[in-house]
């Protein structure tokens, strides 16, 4: 579509290449995601890697893609349906690419009434490390969470994706921001990538691996990565809860867990062309 080419890999479905004029924006396809980096209350107190072990691992054991192509108009459609187990979950992405270079995510699961639930639904996926300039419209400046964002404000933040993330003395899921109504990512130029939802987002950024944050156990053992970071582009993450921290109470109240049985979101991507130009589309296109 003009200058960008989308790549969707066949054999998971996932997007796996996004290209604008020649540079390649994607260092790693965007993959399911249903879990985080355990927090204090998580593997304290409500002990989510037993209770909740089948989202742990739930990505690499989806079933293999059934894929269909089709035109919609001058909009190319891909449609890619896997499904966890033996019908534990059935998770449909479809993407839609329109002429003018944007790109529509849509993201459907249903999840079977005995499986628990999720602590994240949404993507992760990995951007060039040269896109370290991060403009959002949501809640900031701070980390904010389902359960702990009353008293941070809707804004326009400009960070950086270390200025994006908490680090805590132990390594653990940081440095989300809820009600994000767009996330630009842009050179020192201001030429990039913007990620606009049809609704708000729950988004992250760091410059670690999810597997490196929950295996760390203190902050000189986090491995940073090179030329790239990882983004989380999700729907909703489960709170941080803490009534206490050593017992089921540490989880959070019902009305910050996932527990409905059928979520669904999407979002867009397109090329971007410095702050005058994320706010005009984020204007233009969001909700």
């Amino acid at each position: 579509a003009g200058r960008i080419v989308v790549k969707i890999d066949k054999t998971t479905g996932y997007l796996c290449g996004y290209h604008e004029g020649g540079r390649q924006v994607l260092k790693a396809p965007f993959v399911p995601n249903f879990w985080r980096a355990e927090t204090d209350n998580d593997w304290r107190g409500w002990k989510t890697s037993h209770y909740l072990k089948v989202w742990k691992t739930a990505a690499e054991n989806l079933s293999q893609p059934e894929i269909t192509t089709e035109s919609e108009g001058a909009v190319a459609v891909i449609t890619a349906k896997r499904t966890l187990g033996a019908d534990k979950a059935q998770l449909t992405l479809k993407y839609s690419v329109y002429p003018d270079g944007r790109l529509n995510v849509a993201y459907d699961i249903k999840i079977s009434e005995d499986v628990l639930e999720p602590l994240r639904i949404g993507l992760q996926g990995q951007i060039a490390g040269e896109l370290d300039n991060l403009t959002y419209f949501g809640r900031g400046p701070q980390e904010n969470y389902s359960d702990r964002n009353d008293g941070i404000f809707l804004g326009t933040w400009e960070t950086s994706v270390a200025g994006m993330m908490t680090d805590y003395v132990y390594p653990q899921e940081n440095g989300n921001r809820t009600d994000v109504r767009w996330i630009s990512m842009a050179d020192l130029e201001g030429n990039g990538i913007q990620f606009l939802g049809v609704e708000p987002l729950s988004v992250s950024a760091w410059n670690i691996t999810q597997e490196n944050l929950h295996k760390a156990a203190h902050i000189n053992e986090k491995e940073r990565l090179h030329g790239a970071y990882v983004v989380n582009i999700d729907h909703c993450q489960t709170g941080v809860g803490g009534t206490d921290s050593w017992s089921q109470k540490a989880r959070p109240s019902d009305q910050y867990r996932l527990l409905g049985k059928h979520y669904s979101y999407s979002f867009y991507i397109r090329p971007v062309r410095g702050a005058a130009d994320a706010v005009a589309a984020g204007r233009r296109m969001c909700r």
